[in-house]
C-alpha cells in the first residue's frame, strides 16, 4: 500500500519543493488540461444529473420487460475491473466499434468514459429518494390541477435535488 499510494505522494512533493506551485500551473499546457478537467466534469455532471435523474424515475416508477437487465447494466460499473471497462470503451467506440462510431483518443472518449463510471451513483443515489416520495402528494397537486412539469418541479425536484447534487 506505500508503494502504491506513498511513492506517488513523495513524488509530487520532491516535485513541488523544485518548482513554485504558482509556476506550474501558470503554464499554457497545464491552464489547458485543468480546463479541459473541469468542463468535461461539467458536462458529465449536467448529462448525469438528467439521463440519471430520468433512469431512475423509470426504474422506480415503471415496470417493464427487461427491468432487471437495465438494473444490471447500471452496476455494471461498480462490478468491472478499471482495465476491462477501459477495453469495453475501446471495443464499443474504437477503430473496430460495431456501432460505427470510432472516438478513441479524443476528448469525447474522456466524457464517454467518466459518463460510463459515474452514471450509476447519481441513478442509485436518487432511486431511494423516489421511493420514499408519497405519491399521495402528486396526486393532491395534480386534482388541484397541477401540470405533469409543475408536479416535477415543484414537488419531486427539491427532493430530488440533494442527491442529484451530491453525485
Amino acid at each position: 500500500l506505500s508503494l502504491l499510494v506513498g511513492l506517488p505522494v513523495a513524488a509530487v512533493i520532491s516535485q513541488s519543493a523544485h518548482q513554485t506551485f504558482w509556476s506550474s500551473v501558470s503554464q499554457s499546457h497545464t491552464r489547458s488540461v485543468l480546463e479541459f478537467t473541469v468542463l468535461v466534469a461539467l458536462g458529465a455532471a449536467v448529462i448525469n444529473a438528467v439521463t440519471g435523474v430520468a433512469l431512475a424515475w423509470v426504474l422506480v416508477r415503471d415496470d417493464f420487460p427487461g427491468k432487471r437487465i437495465v438494473n444490471a447494466l447500471i452496476d455494471l460499473p461498480f462490478a468491472l475491473p478499471t482495465i476491462v471497462a477501459g477495453l469495453v470503451l475501446l471495443s464499443l467506440y474504437g477503430p473496430s466499434s460495431p456501432l460505427g462510431v470510432n472516438v478513441a483518443g479524443t476528448r469525447l472518449a474522456v466524457l464517454f468514459a467518466l459518463l460510463f463510471v459515474t452514471l450509476p451513483f447519481v441513478t442509485r443515489a436518487v432511486q431511494p429518494v423516489l421511493l420514499t416520495l408519497e405519491r399521495d402528494v402528486e396526486d393532491a397537486a395534480a386534482c388541484l390541477g397541477a401540470r405533469p412539469w409543475t408536479i416535477f418541479r415543484r414537488i419531486i425536484m427539491p427532493a430530488i435535488m440533494p442527491a442529484t447534487l451530491t453525485r
